[in-house]
């Protein structure tokens, strides 16, 4: 990999203008000096980010795409991850709001300058990044703390399921547990599956935490799901003999937990036909993690 320091110069003068002449949009081309074009770090390895005093063209990038990013410190990389001569941007919020656990996992975004200029195209909490294996598109894996492999699809990063955690593997529920999983969905589920036997119910077991499991329920079949959103799933606890919801949510059948902790439960990674999301837990339930979904909510 090649590597160089970090700079408040780098990335942001136009070649022979002064810094203040620069484009400051969203739109504008971060442009590397001339002399320093061949030396944009690329390659496999960690994506070393740095603070950069004061105002840069990084930061004006990162605050037009992610408006939480002002008035707190972050961190910046320029890092070429398909080694095509254009930088990317790879940026961690360092706010107390963007950050939790020890060692600190703080909000990471990657950016990339496309037809209609700079877009988010990863959005996730991470300690450490670096870039992986090439893949799809000769676009580099994004690997978050070692653990969390992202892969380029052509139009952003996907989380791999088998390489982020434990997948959640679903088979046809019992027919003993139908009626009370059914029941879970609503009434509206149960009058649509007396009248479609093709709408099918599947069940899993999941751990969340050591020593303790909950049930993962999802609905398949016709009038059951959406070609954008998925099905329909529940996270459910077993408790004195009856079924408590813990989540509900759409998506699809590539779910997973996830290394990742928060008050002592795992998060779960849910897959959709658009993307992906994460669930974390609230101390009560599990809630949709906001800024750390896939492709659905990059831009």
């Amino acid at each position: 990999m090649r590597l160089f320091p970090l700079t408040a110069a780098l990335a942001l003068s136009a070649a022979g203008l002064p810094a203040a002449a620069a484009p400051q949009g969203v739109n504008a081309p971060l442009v590397m000096p001339r002399d320093r074009v061949d030396r944009v770090p690329s390659g496999a390895g960690e994506i070393r980010l740095a603070q950069i005093p004061g105002e840069s063209r990084e930061r004006t990038l990162v605050e037009g795409i992610v408006p939480e990013a002002a008035g707190q410190p972050v961190e910046t990389a320029v890092y070429d991850l398909d080694e095509d001569g254009k930088p990317e941007l790879v940026a961690r919020l360092l706010g107390p709001k963007s950050c939790e656990g020890q060692p600190a996992r703080c909000r990471t975004v990657v950016l990339r300058s496309g037809r209609n200029g700079w877009e988010k195209v990863l959005d996730r909490k991470s300690a450490k990044v670096e870039a992986g294996k090439m893949g799809f598109g000769g676009m580099r894996a994004v690997v978050l703390d070692g653990r969390e492999t992202f892969n380029w699809d052509g139009d952003g990063y996907r989380m791999d399921v088998a390489a982020a955690g434990a997948p959640v593997v679903f088979q046809d529920a019992p027919a003993s547990f139908r009626g009370p999983l059914l029941s879970q969905f609503g009434p509206g589920a149960v009058k649509l599956a007396a009248r479609s036997p093709r709408v099918a119910v599947k069940v899993a077991s999941a751990s969340v935490r050591d020593g303790s499991q909950v049930v993962v329920a999802r609905l398949e079949g016709p009038g059951a799901c959406g070609a954008v959103l998925g099905c329909p799933f529940r996270v459910l606890q077993v408790k004195s003999g009856a079924y408590v919801t813990l989540s509900e949510g759409l998506g699809d059948a590539k779910m997973a937990v996830l290394p990742v902790m928060r008050t002592g439960y795992r998060d779960i990674m849910v897959g959709s036909p658009r993307g992906w999301s994460v669930y974390g837990w609230s101390g009560k339930s599990y809630v949709l993690v906001p800024g750390e979904g896939g492709l659905e909510g990059r831009k």
